[in-house]
C-alpha cells in the first residue's frame, strides 16, 4: 500500500461549527461546518518523510475529502406521490 509498513491506523474528524447559523440566531454565522480536520494516528516501520507522503497521497485521492473540498453542484427535486 503505497510502499508503507502500517501496522495500525485509526482515523479522528473533527468539525468547527457554530450552531448559531443553522437555528437562525446569528444571521452572519455560516450554517455549515467552517473547517474539518483529519487526524491520522498511524503506526507504520516508515520515515515521517514516507508518511507525510502517504497522507498526501490519502488527501489527493479520497473522494470525500474531495466532495468537500470542491463541492458539486446540488439541485433539489420534487417528487409528488
Amino acid at each position: 500500500m503505497q510502499g508503507i509498513n502500517l501496522n495500525d491506523i485509526r482515523v479522528e474528524i473533527d468539525g468547527v461549527l457554530d450552531p448559531d447559523g443553522f437555528i437562525g440566531k446569528n444571521k452572519a454565522a455560516k450554517i455549515g461546518y467552517s473547517a474539518i480536520v483529519s487526524k491520522f494516528y498511524i503506526e507504520a516501520d516508515n520515515t515521517d518523510e514516507e508518511i507525510s507522503d502517504f497522507i498526501a497521497f490519502i488527501d489527493r485521492t479520497c473522494p470525500v475529502a474531495d466532495t468537500i473540498k470542491n463541492a458539486p453542484t446540488t439541485k433539489s427535486e420534487i417528487h409528488k406521490l
